[in-house]
């Protein structure tokens, strides 16, 4: 837990877990992915700060933008997911809130280098444009550039 966020595997356990409470209540659940972009103007002072410390900030900024109940983990090198259970419509200003949390420079705790960084957001929700966990995984992995068939792209739990 470098980053202080849950890992993939603890993520798609929990998103299996919340897709079956959902169908019990029949509450919405939805799902938001984030990908960290480092803008090519800065790729060699990203060499000097440590990918590392880019991502536990960006952790830190997002968990700030989400309530406590949210499950948020990495999902890959650049990429975190989040699911907001009970959250259907709202995850679109969810998705924005995060957006514009990451938009100001990230402080490195490696000193005193700022750096800002580009997300992309894609979100979906069961059961309005997902009917399984499958479904939300691959719809908001693949509106964010992860393949289809990429190994991270597993099927759920």
């Amino acid at each position: 837990r470098l980053t202080g966020v849950y890992n993939k595997h603890y993520f798609l356990l929990r998103l299996d877990e919340e897709i079956n409470r959902a169908i019990r209540h029949n509450h919405p659940v939805s799902v938001i992915m984030i990908r960290v972009q480092i803008p090519e103007t800065v790729h060699k002072l990203a060499k000097l700060i440590r990918f590392d410390d880019v991502m536990i900030v960006s952790a830190s900024k997002i968990k700030s933008s989400v309530r406590k109940t949210d499950i948020l983990a990495r999902y890959d090198d650049d990429v975190f997911s989040l699911i907001l259970p009970r959250t259907g419509e709202y995850v679109q200003t969810i998705a924005k809130r995060i957006e514009t949390a990451m938009s100001s420079p990230l402080q490195m705790p490696s000193g005193n280098e700022r750096m800002t960084v580009s997300v992309n957001t894609a979100f979906a929700t069961y059961p309005d444009q997902a009917a399984t966990c499958d479904e939300l995984l691959i719809k908001t992995a693949s509106a964010i550039g992860i393949e289809k068939g990429s190994d991270s792209i597993p099927l759920a739990a």
